[in-house]
Parts: C-alpha cells; sequence; structure tokens
C-alpha cells in the first residue's frame, strides 16, 4: 500500500510567494527584444554627427565608424582609401536601420544602415551603405539592460525620424522639369525612382506625356513608377478646377500610390520589402476580387526586386509585427513589408487586407 505525503500549506505558501516574482521576471522583454522594438527594420534614423563613413552598393567591405559618447573614433583610416566611392554622410540624411547587434562584454553596439532613397533630396550617391559602432565603455548600460540610456548614447548620432515629411513648396527659382531633366536624372546622375518622383512632386513641370513622348522615356530607363509620377503632375496640370478653384481630389489619393491602378477600385500603398541587409521598393495593391499583389520598382543594392501575387482565399495571417506588416500565405509563405514614417501605407494596408484573410 502507497504512503501518501501531506503537504503542509506552511511550505506550500513561500513555495509559490517565490516562483511569482521568478515568472514575472521571465516574461520581462529581452534586451534583444528591447532593442529591436526601438529600431525595427527598415525604421528611419536621421544622421546626428559627421564621421560615419559609407560605402557604395557594390562594395563587398563596410568601413566601421566607430562613436563613443557621441564623439568620432576612426577605427580603420585605410578602409576609406580601399573604397574608392566611399564618402561621408552628412548631417540631417535619412538612413534605413537595416540590421543591429550588440555585446554585453564587449558594451558594444553594432547598427548597418544604408540610405533612404524615398527621403532624401538632392544626393547623388543613393542606397550607400555602411557599419556604425557604438561603444559604451564602463557605463555597463547593457550588462544593466537601461535602455534609456543606450537609446541616448545612440541619439547622439542616429534620432528616430518621428516627423512626418514636410510638403514641399514648388520651386521658385523659375525651373520647370522637362522630359529630358528626368532623362538625365536617371541615365546621367543615376537617381534612385524616390528622388525622382519627390522632385517632380515639388517642382513645376511641363512634361510632354503623348505616347511618342512616354516611348523615349521608357527607351531611356525611365521607370514605369516615375513615368507614372510624370502623368500625375501633367494630369494636376491640366485638370479643370473645381468652384473652389483647385483640382478634386480623387478617392485613391489618400493612399499614397505611387503607381497606376491596374483595374478599376484598385489601391496601391508604397512600401519597403526588407532583404538581408538591404531593402526594396514596390507597390503593394489590394484588388476588387481580393487579390494582393506586391511588385517591386526599386531594387536594393544587390539588385534584388521581387513580384509576388497572393490570390484570394490564399492568405491566412495579416498583422502589424515591428511596425510593419506581416503576411502569411498558403503557397507563398510569409512576407513583411514596412512603410515610410510620417506615413500611414501600413495601417490603411492591413485595414484593406484584413477582411481578405481566411482565418
Amino acid at each position: 500500500m502507497g504512503h501518501r505525503v501531506k503537504v503542509s500549506a506552511r511550505i506550500f505558501a513561500p513555495l509559490v510567494l517565490c516562483v511569482l516574482p521568478l515568472l514575472s521576471f521571465a516574461q520581462a522583454p529581452s534586451l534583444k527584444e528591447q532593442l529591436e522594438a526601438q529600431y525595427p527594420p527598415a525604421a528611419v534614423l536621421v544622421v546626428q554627427k559627421e564621421g560615419i563613413l559609407a560605402v557604395a552598393p557594390s562594395s563587398n567591405k563596410l568601413c566601421v565608424s566607430t562613436f563613443k559618447h557621441g564623439v568620432s573614433r576612426i577605427s580603420d583610416p585605410s578602409c576609406a582609401a580601399a573604397n574608392g566611392g566611399a564618402r561621408a554622410l552628412t548631417v540631417g540624411e535619412r538612413v534605413h536601420a537595416s540590421e543591429l547587434r550588440f555585446d554585453v562584454s564587449q558594451e558594444k553596439v553594432w547598427v548597418w544602415i544604408v540610405e533612404c532613397d524615398s527621403c532624401n533630396v538632392g544626393i547623388a550617391s543613393s542606397s550607400y551603405k555602411a557599419q556604425v559602432e557604438f561603444q559604451f565603455g564602463n557605463a555597463r548600460l547593457l550588462e544593466h539592460g537601461n535602455m534609456a540610456g543606450i537609446e541616448d548614447e545612440i541619439g547622439k548620432v542616429l534620432t528616430i525620424d518621428d516627423s512626418p515629411p514636410a510638403d514641399q513648396p514648388a520651386a521658385a527659382s523659375g525651373e520647370v522639369l522637362k522630359n529630358q531633366d528626368v532623362m538625365d536624372m536617371v541615365t546621367k546622375d543615376k537617381f534612385g525612382d524616390g528622388i525622382i518622383i519627390t522632385k517632380i512632386k515639388s517642382s513645376d513641370s511641363n512634361f510632354d506625356m503623348s505616347i511618342d513622348g512616354m516611348r523615349q522615356l521608357k527607351h531611356s530607363g525611365v521607370s514605369d513608377a516615375v513615368i507614372q509620377a510624370m502623368l500625375d503632375a501633367h494630369a494636376a496640370a491640366n485638370a479643370p478646377a473645381n468652384d473652389q478653384g483647385t483640382a478634386p481630389a480623387s478617392d485613391t489619393q489618400s493612399a499614397q500610390p505611387t503607381s497606376p491602378p491596374a483595374v478599376p477600385g484598385q489601391v496601391s500603398f508604397f512600401v519597403h520589402h526588407l532583404h538581408f541587409g538591404a531593402n526594396c521598393s514596390g507597390n503593394l495593391s489590394i484588388s476588387p476580387d481580393g487579390t494582393v499583389a506586391y511588385d517591386c520598382t526599386q531594387a536594393d543594392p544587390k539588385g534584388r526586386c521581387d513580384h509576388v501575387s497572393f490570390a484570394p482565399g490564399s492568405l491566412t495571417e495579416a498583422k502589424k509585427r515591428m511596425g510593419g506588416l506581416h503576411l502569411v500565405s498558403k503557397t507563398q509563405g510569409k512576407w513583411d513589408f514596412y512603410g515610410d514614417r510620417g506615413r500611414n501605407d501600413i495601417d490603411q494596408a492591413l485595414a484593406k487586407i484584413d477582411p481578405l484573410v481566411q482565418k
């Protein structure tokens, strides 16, 4: 016959009291989770200090730019000489945070960044990349998980861009863009689509958007997204004014699409798709029949440019994750998209896609 063991309530109660704090501690976010939440993939950061050396997208070696307490410390002076196309990022320039690592024992955080093509205007060298090392010395901020102190130190060099992009007025210098200007920006200056589109939207223009004019643009390497921006500018300049003296806005303007709807009723949102260490950019569209598609219009620095279509009924999950849009499909797997700060493309896209998910 077995023996029953009677556990005294006096013994059991203290055990419960000891375990509960451990459970609460286990649920606290780790330093890694806090850093990833504060600096998610595709987050836009603004350069605050000189001393970040960036290299061309084609370069296989990054120049590590080191900072301690906001002061630049050159780690490898020979790196700039070895990378002929290297250049210093300017204060106020916007970049994407593509990757983040840290080492508690060394009290160091490394942030990999790449220029934000759609955020910067007038910068000829687009998609340059860099690695920034933050040294915390004896502060032991990482060891103690002091996120406020860590953010303060990183913020001396790279601050998170939470402000919406300012509306840029039309050029007051009398400059009027024409087709040849756009073709020169593509073929001679090698500007990215985002920079060219921003320039078109912020300038007066007189484009030739006839069939022959569009053919010449296409043959010169101008992308469909840029041609669409030119068409929009041409249409706005020639649209009849309403009673208030302004052109009527269309229903799809709130979504700020960068390419025309492929079918009536389709809406599009400008997003970034994250690859390892870089982003391609394009349009995430939702059609009336329930088809969701992503079409890349700007390749990442390695030339990767994705095109994927999620058939009606194929999506099994759509949610916000780390500030971006996380989609799961039965046939296409998992995809993550991010929008530019200051715009609500991700929230608007999720509102359109969520009713299409097979839950």
